[in-house]
């Protein structure tokens, strides 16, 4: 049996509604990779598949076995599709092959994604990563990484999601996968479409869609479809739109991808409904239901509920609206499904007020604002459940008193109270959400405050180091250089007064050899405590005049270049800190990174000043600087920090280090 590797994404989606505007569908598709598994032109007929596995021996083979069995139950058969997945790790774990337990992950978390338990998702990813780092893998570290940053991504923690995309991406580039290609830029879309940034998304899903049509896959094929459509949509431009999604369609249809046949007809709907094209919305979220049934996708089944809500509403018929709405929500509510809770409560809200019982809309609509802002706690809750109770009681009496011949006074009670209890409840919302705003600024006032005096801190040890620098560059110099030069002459003088043998003339000789040694030596010192040229002629000067002394001694060849310093003067206390910046990761480059070339470059960009400082040394694990790094590495954090300036350091073992600094000198 032959195996190889296939990918595929997974999908996620999002039913956005405002108050006015019934809904806007969000598609976020992210790269997950899949490893150790058959593609589409490989996979063996599942008959054959399972009769293998009775007589297989308990081995490598068997686990990829496992494997490829899950795979053809993926799409319509999900739970069995995990419990082999399960048999699979447990084989693995039990023979003791760590790239069986990597394949397992990367397989089984596509399906807890889809049923959106994406914590149970990340901690296994997690796992994976610290797996593939432990045996060294290049290839299963990249693709791990790559699935736990779709795991923060679906779970909304996206500074942590593109952190792992980057650490993960270096593993793929330069490559001639052109699947792997396509995933790439079909991720890179996607990042772009969440930043609002959609001509760009466009362009990257342009490349993404020809890759993955040209790569054969069917399914990552269809997703960059819907995620290019996406882009169209968010531009308006809907005629493109349904182009890409009508394609995504009928390959989803072509390859009896469930999961995916929903998530593409909810895309198409989001755009009907949009553009009040209503003709077949009822027949594609019916569709929806009955394969959100097949695959037990529960998401899909809330949406296509609340999508059926919508339909009625617009249609007016308000009795049939409220069940679907009010099924979307029961659903929501017991998967725990928050936003689409959010949403479903928005329409509720609507329904309410175009039948004009302002008192359910405006309790409808506190519930969503609650939920979307994540400031209620348990008592409000309560409250509000309590005045619905207080509505639905004074409902009951308002129709008794109907009755009895008093609609007019208990109409109007009923109308007074349900506006006060609004009002209340709203004042009750802003005042919490402006309680919690205040919080905040506070805490960030806190933080600015500890920031401001950190960095002042630093500043004083900083200054005082450099005037303590300054002090005894002076003395050496001035004091005690001149002390030596001084007995260098007497000694001088004193030869031609003396009557001395051969060998106590050598002896004499050397003596002086040595008083000149440590004359240039002193000198060096002060000159290297407080550069003199730095002084006289600028950061430039200083330098080349630096980096000289460095050629000269032949440790390591550093080229020197700048640019644009000519005629911008930078503030000497800068300047000075710069150029021990510069001086201590020369001084690293020397003493640790083994590197026989280096190059530093200077140069002045929009009033930026830019600092380059490479070597071809051994390099370093760069996670290992953060933590553990030492004091040179910490007096640069500390001036780069200092003069308000950025910090980027690029490495890796046996690839030399790259350092690039850039301060704002306007």
């Amino acid at each position: 049996m032959k195996s190889g590797v296939s990918y595929a994404y997974e999908l996620s989606f999002k039913l956005n509604m405002n108050l006015f505007k019934y809904f806007k569908l969000l598609v976020a598709l992210v790269l997950s990779l899949r490893m150790g598994m058959l593609s589409a032109q490989q996979r063996t007929p599942l008959d054959s598949l399972l009769s293998e596995i009775e007589t297989a021996k308990e081995d490598s083979n068997k686990v990829l076995l496992l494997l490829n069995i899950g795979r053809e139950f993926e799409n319509e058969r999900p739970l069995q599709a995990k419990d082999y997945y399960r048999q699979a790790r447990d084989l693995s774990q039990k023979i003791g092959y760590n790239r069986g337990i990597l394949k397992f992950a990367a397989n089984y978390t596509y399906l807890l994604n889809m049923e959106g338990k994406f914590d149970s998702s990340l901690a296994i990813n997690l796992q994976a990563v610290d797996l593939a780092f432990k045996i060294n893998d290049k290839e299963y570290q990249g693709k791990s990484l790559f699935n736990t940053g779709t795991s923060y991504n679906y779970l909304g923690e996206y500074k942590k999601a593109i952190e792992y995309y980057l650490r993960g991406r270096p593993y793929f580039e330069g490559g001639d996968n052109i699947l792997v290609e396509g995933q790439i830029n079909d991720l890179l879309q996607t990042l772009n479409t969440q930043l609002g940034k959609y001509d760009s998304g466009i362009a990257y899903g342009r490349r993404a869609v020809v890759l993955l049509r040209k790569a054969g896959d069917g399914d990552l094929f269809a997703v960059s479809c819907m995620n290019l459509a996406n882009n169209f949509s968010r531009k308006l431009q809907n005629d493109s739109a349904f182009s890409y999604l009508n394609q995504a369609l009928s390959i989803a249809r072509l390859e009896h991808n469930l999961n995916l046949e929903a998530t593409v007809l909810i895309n198409i709907i989001h755009i009907e409904l949009n553009t009040f094209n209503l003709e077949k919305i009822k027949e594609r979220a019916e569709r929806i239901l009955w394969l959100s049934g097949q695959t037990d996708n529960i998401p899909n089944k809330a949406i296509a509920y609340r999508a059926l809500g919508i339909y009625y509403l617009r249609k007016e018929q308000f009795e049939e609206s409220k069940k679907f709405l009010d099924s979307s929500l029961n659903l929501a509510s017991a998967a725990g499904l928050k936003d689409e809770m959010r949403k479903t409560l928005e329409e509720l809200s609507n329904l309410h007020y175009a039948m004009h019982d302002y008192k359910y809309a405006a309790v409808y609509l506190g519930r969503s604002d609650s939920i979307g802002n994540a400031v209620m706690d348990e008592k409000l809750q309560l409250n509000i459940q309590d005045l619905e109770k207080k509505y639905e009681t004074q409902k009951k009496e308002a129709t008794i008193q109907i009755q009895r011949a008093e609609i007019g006074q208990r109409k109007t009670m009923n109308y007074l109270f349900a506006g006060g209890a609004a009002a209340l409840l709203i004042i009750l919302l802003l005042s919490l959400r402006t309680y919690h705003q205040k919080q905040k600024l506070q805490k960030q006032r806190i933080s600015e405050l500890e920031t401001e005096q950190r960095l002042s801190a630093a500043q004083s040890v900083l200054k005082g180091e450099e005037q303590e620098r300054a002090r005894l560059a002076k003395d050496l110099h001035d004091g005690l250089s001149g002390m030596l030069s001084g007995v260098k002459y007497s000694l001088q003088d004193m030869k031609g007064n003396l009557i001395m043998t051969e060998e106590n003339r050598q002896a004499f000789e050397r003596s002086m050899d040595m008083l000149d040694s440590s004359i240039q030596e002193m000198r060096r010192v002060a000159h290297n405590m407080m550069p003199e040229v730095l002084v006289r002629y600028g950061l430039d000067a200083a330098m080349k005049d630096y980096v000289a002394e460095i050629n000269k001694a032949g440790m390591v060849k550093v080229v020197y270049q700048s640019m644009g310093l000519e005629d911008k003067e930078v503030e000497k206390s800068a300047a000075l800190a710069i150029y021990r910046i510069v001086q201590e990761l020369l001084n690293n480059v020397i003493k640790h990174a083994r590197a026989t070339e280096a190059l530093v470059q200077l140069f002045n960009e929009n009033d930026k000043l830019v600092v380059n400082v490479e070597d071809n040394g051994k390099g370093f694990d760069t996670r290992l600087s953060e933590e553990k790094g030492g004091m040179g590495w910490r007096n640069i954090r500390s001036r780069v920090e200092l003069l308000n300036g950025k910090i980027d350091l690029q490495s890796s073992p046996d690839k030399g280090t790259a350092v690039n600094l850039e301060f704002n000198i306007a």
